[in-house]
């Protein structure tokens, strides 16, 4: 009985735990677009108040099935932002029949809500109500909402500055060009041993997924880079882990763009460096690399990177 009570207490402590990391500097969005009412989280800094200069935007995209809050939880920005001042958005996907799972309409075979105008006009409408820089725009995203990353860089090059999308490539349905032909800084993550997107591509559910090596091989060609990578292997942080993580860095002698694949060796459809409770419950998703913080990584990579000027 006793036991019983301690994880009873243990799981309260919990649910508090959570509810007010999610309440704390969060606010709930929602703007009227295509004739639904779409929602959002905004994680707001208390830094933010006392900058004087505009200050960056981070769009988290949570995958297929996931909400927003979750996405917050796990690909948790918070305290960089607290850090480095920067406002992160969480976008809320659709739902589609007849499963009713939320999701991103990045080119796939389900579902049609028009999510690329969706973000743009998301976006529109933050700059309006807030302090943002608009040259210094990011998107990030885990499986369906890393696949969302690449459409939007296809097709908002003119608002987004940079992508960092993880565990997922576009599917076989996604046109191979980008519209516009604009350089833009790409980080991809994703781990040999994804069950889902495999990182040799290949079929999943009703849509077809390229492999990782097509995906940088696009973006190399996009971005102009050389051929020959930089390449490194991150230290491991502990010595029992059986993954680890190479990085390969494309640049270019045209333009600043790059193109960034950290290759998690033995890493599963997962978040690195996501929190250890996080590791536990999604652990059919396989193994989640703990030698790198994901968020930390991306972050460092972001502000690298903005769109020019206009009398650049």
């Amino acid at each position: 009985m006793h036991i019983v009570l301690s994880i009873l207490f243990l799981l309260l402590v919990g649910i508090i735990y959570v509810y007010r990391g999610i309440q704390k500097n969060t606010k709930n969005g929602r703007i009227d677009f295509d004739g639904e009412v779409r929602t959002y989280k905004l994680y707001i800094p208390k830094s933010y108040y006392n900058r004087k200069e505009p200050v960056p935007l981070l769009i988290n995209l949570h995958g297929h099935s996931g909400n927003s809050w979750q996405q917050m939880l796990y690909a948790d920005f918070r305290s960089i932002a607290d850090t480095e001042g920067f406002i992160m958005v969480l976008p809320q996907g659709m739902t589609y029949a007849p499963s009713n799972k939320s999701y991103w309409n990045a080119y796939y075979k389900e579902g049609n809500h028009n999510d690329i105008q969706f973000i743009a006009s998301m976006i529109d409408t933050l700059i309006a109500e807030y302090h943002i820089d608009p040259n210094r725009v990011y998107v990030t995203g885990f499986s369906n909402g890393a696949a969302m990353c690449i459409a939007l860089a296809c097709d908002l090059q003119d608002k987004i500055a940079a992508i960092a999308p993880v565990s997922c490539t576009r599917t076989t349905e996604f046109p191979p060009v980008c519209n516009n032909s604009k350089p833009i800084s790409v980080l991809l993550m994703h781990g040999t041993e994804d069950k889902f997107v495999k990182y040799g591509g290949g079929p999943l559910s009703v849509n077809e997924f390229i492999s990782v090596s097509d995906e940088i091989e696009i973006w190399k060609k996009h971005n102009r880079t050389l051929d020959v990578p930089e390449v490194d292997t991150l230290a491991h942080a502990n010595s029992r882990s059986i993954s680890t993580v190479i990085r390969e860095r494309y640049t270019s002698n045209t333009n600043d763009a790059e193109v960034l694949l950290y290759k998690i060796i033995n890493g599963g459809h997962t978040w690195p460096g996501c929190p250890k409770w996080a590791e536990l419950i999604l652990a059919n998703l396989g193994h989640t690399n703990q030698n790198m913080d994901a968020s930390i990584e991306i972050w460092n990579f972001f502000k690298r990177h903005r769109l020019p000027r206009e009398n650049e």
